[in-house]
């Protein structure tokens, strides 16, 4: 049975950066625990893929006995799993209905290894990911929205073109001298 709608949410790669610095340093920015679960062939993990990320064949999800030690241990500790690769929508999709709390990665391990080459080294430096993490979100070019439209559009106008704004706002006539809807 398919379900009409996502039953799990979506994050990009700069979320999931935020939740292993978060883990790292042990604050309330992660969630809670996860496990990273790459579903590209086996030839495309073995040549690069997510550090601390486990591999599952997306191919035994048509088998009787489709959890792997990890999947079952995802299950009964509680863990959500993220999972990217190949495939990875479907993949979140099937393990959501058999139970398992499932998140979906967007992207792709090129694009993960442009963004923070450092996570798909052979340990994440997780000095080095902050500070890529923190530059993504300080920039204002940052490869997508960090803060608010209205915020970045109070920067690009001057404090002078504020105050005469507040000026002519402040300078309409008062509620009393309208006339009330009636």
């Amino acid at each position: 049975m398919l379900l009409a709608a996502d039953p799990y949410s979506a994050i990009d790669i700069d979320k999931l950066a935020g939740w292993l610095i978060a883990q790292a340093e042990q604050t309330n920015g992660c969630p809670e625990s996860f496990c990273l679960v790459d579903v590209n062939d086996h030839d495309v993990y073995m040549k690069s893929h997510i550090s601390n990320a486990y591999h599952y064949d997306r191919i035994m999800l048509a088998r009787l006995q489709y959890e792997t030690p990890i999947l079952s241990q995802a299950r009964v500790e509680g863990h959500l799993l993220v999972i990217y690769g190949r495939e990875a929508e479907r993949v979140a999709k099937v393990l959501f209905q058999r139970g398992f709390r499932t998140v979906l990665l967007k992207g792709n391990v090129t694009q993960f290894k442009e963004a923070y080459p450092c996570l798909l080294e052979p340990s994440i430096d997780f000095l080095k990911l902050k500070e890529i993490y923190e530059k993504k979100k300080n920039s204002v070019f940052g490869g997508r929205l960090w803060r608010s439209t209205s915020a970045s559009r109070l920067k690009s106008v001057s404090r002078d073109e504020r105050a005469e704004k507040s000026k002519k706002v402040n300078s309409r006539p008062s509620s009393q001298s309208r006339k009330p809807w009636l």
